[in-house]
């Protein structure tokens, strides 16, 4: 059986209510970047002990610098999320400007092809992005 829509709907729903909840906890920036991390590293802790077979050290040096970068995006977001932006208009546009780069990372740095449907969605994102702001 195939759950790849299992798991993007829940990734979608656990993923995007994230915000709304920080939000709700009323921390500014830094707090929110470290109790992220926190829950991210307990829930990674957890995740080890089902799976605990040590990768190349090359994988996790490259992997700690993706969440090092991940982490300073996250700060970025929480200094938005901190001032009295609504998280309804700051996700989505977020999540629009994150796909474009997404996009650009993958063709740069994994080799991804670029097609023409991939050239309309992002068009299309670009149009939303604009229509949010």
């Amino acid at each position: 059986m195939n759950y790849f829509w299992l798991y993007l709907v829940v990734a979608a729903m656990l993923c995007g209510n994230w915000p709304s909840v920080m939000k709700f906890a009323h921390l500014n920036a830094s707090w929110m970047s470290f109790v992220f991390a926190l829950g991210t590293g307990i829930i990674a802790i957890l995740g080890i002990a089902l799976n605990p077979m040590l990768p190349p050290l090359k994988s996790i040096g490259i992997g700690t610098i993706a969440g090092a970068v991940n982490g300073l995006g996250l700060l970025a977001l929480g200094i938005l999320l901190a001032r009295q932006e609504e998280v309804s208009k700051i996700l989505p546009l977020f999540l629009g400007i994150m796909t474009v780069f997404s996009l650009i990372g993958g063709l740069l740095l994994l080799g991804e092809v670029f097609t023409f449907k991939k050239l309309i969605g992002t068009l299309v994102i670009a149009v939303g992005v604009y229509l949010l702001s």
